[in-house]
């Protein structure tokens, strides 16, 4: 053990505390080696395998940093941190249908966020979903809760509107197939 002794050993919130002052003073490879300890006698802990993945994302190991914050999600299924890195991971690997995923899941969370909001539309664009950009103007790209109500009623226009254009097209198609 690095630090504590068998006696008195190192708590998961104690681990992942050292940890992130290791990875905010830029000593990655010291916050590693004690993560692997902290991971070694708590696996299932889900912070540190958040931190885990935080490790991997900055060496750019996307498929390492991945499998570790799924693992976060698993062991805690509302770890915030680790589904807004896998976000991260999601689109610097193209995967914008993951990404969006994930930025749902956040959003349940906690709807009104206007960046959240703004990151969704983009990995829209980035997807090529051209039918985002009319959202995104209708939003004025921030979410308010009056606005909400508007956009239910502009999503179900939008609806009612496609399926009044497929009937019309239903109804062209049958008069045709009679003549």
């Amino acid at each position: 053990s690095s630090i504590g002794t068998n006696n008195d050993p190192l708590l998961p919130e104690d681990y992942a505390k050292i940890v992130q002052e290791h990875f905010a003073n830029e000593e990655w490879e010291e916050g590693k080696t004690l993560l692997e300890e902290g991971l070694g006698r708590y696996p299932k802990v889900s912070d540190l395998q958040w931190l885990m993945g935080k490790y991997w994302h900055h060496k750019k190991d996307y498929d390492q940093a991945r499998y570790h914050l799924i693992k976060a999600i698993e062991d805690n299924y509302n770890n915030v941190n680790a589904k807004q890195l896998l976000v991260d991971v999601e689109e610097n690997t193209q995967n914008y249908s993951s990404a969006i995923c994930y930025v749902n899941e956040l959003l349940e969370v906690n709807p009104y966020w206007r960046g959240l909001w703004r990151r969704k539309i983009d990995l829209y664009r980035k997807q090529g979903n051209d039918a985002f950009f009319m959202l995104e103007h209708f939003l004025g790209y921030f979410v308010h809760p009056t606005k909400l109500l508007s956009l239910f009623i502009f999503v179900h226009m939008l609806t009612f509107v496609s399926e009044l254009i497929i009937v019309e097209s239903d109804n062209k198609m049958q008069s045709a197939d009679s003549r």
